[in-house]
C-alpha cells in the first residue's frame, strides 16, 4: 500500500517473481497435459509414467524506486549538502531497509566530481583517495550515475539520464511451443546475412536442435546435438516415496553429443515469405536463441 511517507513507500515494492510463477505454472500444465495423453494412449504402462511436478520458484521482493527517483529529480538545482541532509532525515539508516535505500540506491545515483570520478561515475583521477558515501575509503564505484554535484556544490542531472535501458521480464515459451519450433527448425540454423535471414544446413553428420530445461529450473534454452559414438555421461531420474533422485553413469556407445558451436553447416537458401512470417511471429526469446547460433557464419 502506497503512502505519502517516502521511506515507507519505497520499500513496498511487493513480489518480484510474478512472471516466474506464471511461467512455472504454465510449464506444469503443459507437462500434465502430455502426461495425461500418454497415460490415455497406453494405460498398461501407467506405473512407468512419472507424474510431473511444478518447478520451485522462490520468493523475491523488489524496491519501489519510482517515488524516490521522482523526489530526487525535483531536488536538481539545490545545494547538495542540504539535499543530502534531507535524505538522512527521511530514511532511518539504523534500519536495514533505510540503509539499503539510502546507500545502495539514492546516494549511489549521485556522484561528487571532487571525489575522483567524473559526472558519469567513471574514474577520473586515480591519485585521489576515493571515499564512499559511508565515509570509508574505496577504489571502486561502479554503475552509472544519473546525477552529479558540480564545482559549486549544486545537484545537477546528467543529460542522458532518462535514456537508460530498463530491464523487463519476457515470458518464457511453453514446452509445446518449443517442441513445435524444434520440428520447424529441423536441425537447421538461421543466420542474418546482409539484412536477410537465410538457412544453414549441415553437410555431414546427423544433427538435432531442441530446447531443454535451463539450469535455473524454469525456462528453456536451445541446444544442438550431434549423433556421435564414444564415451558419454548418462543421467537418469528415479522417483520414490522418499523423493526424486538423479544419478549419472559413464557409458560408451552411440548417443547425442551436445555441441556448443555446431560445425559442418553451410548456407543453403533464404527464408521464403511463409517461413519469414512464422519466424517473426515467435517470441523474442526464441528468435534470439535461434539467431545466436548463426552469429559469425
Amino acid at each position: 500500500m502506497s503512502t505519502k511517507r517516502l521511506s515507507r513507500t519505497v520499500i513496498e515494492g511487493g513480489r518480484h517473481n510474478v512472471w516466474e510463477r506464471r511461467a512455472s505454472t504454465a510449464d506444469e500444465r503443459a507437462q500434465v497435459r502430455n502426461y495425461i495423453s500418454r497415460v490415455k494412449s497406453d494405460p498398461e504402462h501407467f506405473d512407468e509414467e512419472v507424474e510431473p511436478e511444478r518447478q520451485v520458484v522462490y520468493k523475491e521482493f523488489s524496491d519501489k524506486l519510482n517515488p524516490m527517483e521522482r523526489w530526487l529529480a525535483k531536488q536538481v538545482g539545490r545545494v547538495w549538502a542540504d539535499v543530502r541532509s534531507e535524505v538522512f532525515e527521511k530514511f532511518d539508516i539504523r534500519t536495514t531497509a533505510g540503509r539499503h535505500i539510502t546507500f545502495d540506491h539514492l546516494l549511489r545515483d549521485v556522484v561528487d566530481t571532487e571525489s575522483g570520478f567524473d559526472k558519469y561515475g567513471a574514474m577520473m583521477n586515480p591519485n585521489i583517495d576515493v571515499v564512499d558515501q559511508r565515509g570509508k575509503k574505496s577504489y571502486y564505484r561502479g554503475g552509472y550515475s544519473d546525477y552529479y554535484v558540480d564545482d559549486n556544490g549544486i545537484l545537477c542531472a546528467n543529460e542522458n539520464r532518462n535514456h537508460r535501458r530498463r530491464w523487463r521480464f519476457e515470458p518464457y515459451a511453453s514446452i509445446e511451443e518449443c517442441n513445435e519450433v524444434s520440428k520447424w527448425l529441423n536441425y537447421r540454423i538461421i543466420a542474418e546475412k546482409e539484412g536477410k535471414l537465410c538457412w544453414f544446413a549441415p553437410t555431414k553428420g546427423i544433427w538435432k536442435a531442441e530446447w531443454i530445461k535451463s539450469a535455473y529450473g524454469y525456462g528453456s534454452e536451445l541446444k544442438y546435438y550431434l549423433w556421435d559414438y564414444g564415451d558419454y555421461v548418462a543421467s537418469s531420474t528415479m522417483k520414490t516415496a522418499w523423493g526424486t533422485f538423479q544419478s549419472t553413469q559413464n557409458r560408451s556407445g552411440k548417443h547425442w553429443e551436445e555441441v556448443a558451436v555446431p560445425f559442418s553447416y553451410r548456407q543453403s537458401s533464404l527464408l521464403n515469405s511463409n517461413e519469414l512470417k512464422y519466424f517473426k511471429g515467435l517470441k523474442a526469446r526464441l528468435q534470439r536463441d535461434i539467431l545466436s547460433f548463426g552469429k559469425g557464419r
